[in-house]
């Protein structure tokens, strides 16, 4: 059996998820189309889900990475609590400049009402994904704690 891990090493590790899990999804996407899965019926949603992961994480890298150095140079988590404090206000740290970003970029060619509706939905889906990353970690974290996987 292995040996347990803190749960502040659990939380550095699933750091990387954001950056993994688009690569393993583009290879489900890959694999998928080659061998001609993808176009079934029920692998439709599938498809669908990773390929979404997969943009999702080529969009979402710069502003991701941005957070991390950010967090590292400005934070000295050392708790659990700190880690799962910082894994929930994540994705308002990053949503918030992506999405200003992408209406700063959309101002530049259409008119302001445009650029403040692309700042809006791009912020909301950044928001969203962002969540939904930090329910898998912690969720992981509780189902990893019960299996006595995580200290």
């Amino acid at each position: 059996m292995l040996k347990p891990i803190s749960a502040e090493a659990f939380y550095r590790r699933a750091a990387f998820l954001p950056l993994v899990l688009p690569v393993l999804a583009a290879g489900l996407v890959t694999l998928m189309n080659v061998s001609g899965i993808a176009d079934r019926p029920g692998s439709i949603a599938v498809a669908d889900l990773a390929g979404f992961i997969a943009i999702a994480g080529v969009v979402g890298i710069a502003p991701y990475g941005l957070w991390a150095v950010i967090a590292v140079a400005f934070t000295n988590p050392t708790t659990e609590r700190d880690y799962r404090r910082m894994s929930w206000f994540a994705p308002g740290f990053i949503a918030f400049p992506f999405g200003l970003l992408l209406g700063l970029l959309e101002l530049g060619r259409a008119p302001l009402g445009s650029a403040i509706k692309t700042f809006t939905t791009f912020g909301i889906l950044a928001l969203g994904v962002g969540y939904a990353y930090a329910v898998v970690v912690n969720l992981g974290l509780l189902i990893a704690k019960r299996m006595r996987c995580v200290q």
